[in-house]
């Protein structure tokens, strides 16, 4: 996405804060110009992040219940909230962000998620990959070439795959009016 459809949009979506030029999403969530989201890593699956994005969707989205998880081919996702019981095949991040705006579709009190990414990647008939950078040429990778580079840019085991920018962060100042306070350990 262009920097100024990027900035456009953010600030139609009311998700940007501050002046200045929108260079990238990674670079706007470092300088804490967005207004709440999430980032997720790629490795993360749906089932992963579920539990944060009805967090972050706020309202009566905080009483999802995640039940079950069967790693099958799509993934499926057995969720329950007040007398809804479903089970959702989801492929990715956009699939579970639909299931999850389509649930809440009707309280007033939960914020609708959008997915914003910069993607430059698409599959080609052939099965081939065609890689589009910021400048430069666009290039035409196979598989197991994409899954090279891929696997180079993966963070190593054990680190944090979910991090919050905004209100959410953790150090934020507005974070308490936002964040139910955990309870006491019991005593």
């Amino acid at each position: 996405m262009r920097p100024g459809v990027l900035a456009t949009t953010l600030k139609a979506l009311g998700l940007l804060k501050g002046r200045g030029a929108a260079k990238s999403l990674v670079r706007l969530c470092h300088a804490e110009r967005l207004v709440g989201g999430l980032s997720v890593s790629l490795r993360a699956t749906p089932d992963e992040v579920i539990g944060a994005l009805a967090h972050a969707l706020g309202g009566a989205a905080t009483k999802l219940k995640l039940l079950d998880v069967r790693t099958t081919t799509p993934p499926v996702l057995e969720v329950q909230w007040r007398e809804v019981h479903e089970q959702w095949e989801v492929d990715g991040l956009d699939a579970l962000v639909h299931n999850l705006n389509d649930l809440f579709r009707d309280e007033p009190d939960v914020k609708v998620a959008v997915v914003l990414a910069e993607s430059r990647l698409r599959k080609l008939e052939d099965g081939r990959y065609e890689y589009s950078p910021k400048k430069g040429v666009a290039f035409i990778l196979t598989a197991e070439a994409l899954v090279k580079r891929l696997v180079a840019l993966s963070p190593p085991p054990n680190r944090h795959l979910t991090s919050f920018h905004g209100v959410y962060a953790p150090n934020a100042k507005l974070r308490p009016l936002v964040v139910t306070p955990r309870a006491p350990p019991p005593a």
